[in-house]
């Protein structure tokens, strides 16, 4: 899932894009970060049980923040969060099982360096949805011997 998103951003930002604790060197401006947080389940687990195994499977949502940093960074986030409105790229995000369902403003984060050179860079969350699965191995009984008497 990770690698689908970052290489959708950089596809759609025409930018370097890097998951922000990801190792290496800084790239060149004009280029993104993205971040994802605050992941938590929605609704209860399903179990799906079937020979011998028990299938979890649970709704997640998050936040993935993305950070452009270069000129016009306004501008470019202004755009991607268009861009995903788009037929194509919802039908693209839910193939992989993947939703993007809300976004929240473009914030112009740019900051003073230091004390002579400002960085600019602009902001964006888009709110999430996905699901994860897990398959738990429980077995099962083959044979079973029932005693008369307690």
């Amino acid at each position: 899932m990770k690698e689908f998103i970052r290489s959708l951003m950089e596809e759609l930002l025409g930018v370097t894009t890097k998951w922000v604790y990801q190792e290496g060197p800084k790239p060149k401006k004009p280029f993104a970060t993205l971040l994802l947080s605050s992941i938590g389940s929605r609704g209860m687990d399903e179990k799906r049980k079937a020979d011998g195994q028990v299938e979890v499977i649970g709704r997640r949502e998050a936040v993935l923040e993305v950070e452009y940093f270069g000129a016009d960074a306004v501008t470019a986030l202004t755009q991607l969060d268009q861009k995903m409105l788009s037929d194509t790229i919802s039908d693209r995000c839910f193939k992989e099982g993947i939703i993007f369902f809300d976004s929240g403003e473009v914030m112009d984060i740019t900051e003073l360096l230091d004390t002579s050179k400002y960085e600019e860079r602009a902001m964006l969350e888009f709110r999430i949805r996905f699901s994860r699965s897990t398959v738990d191995q429980t077995g099962y009984f083959e044979n079973v011997e029932i005693q008369d008497g307690l």
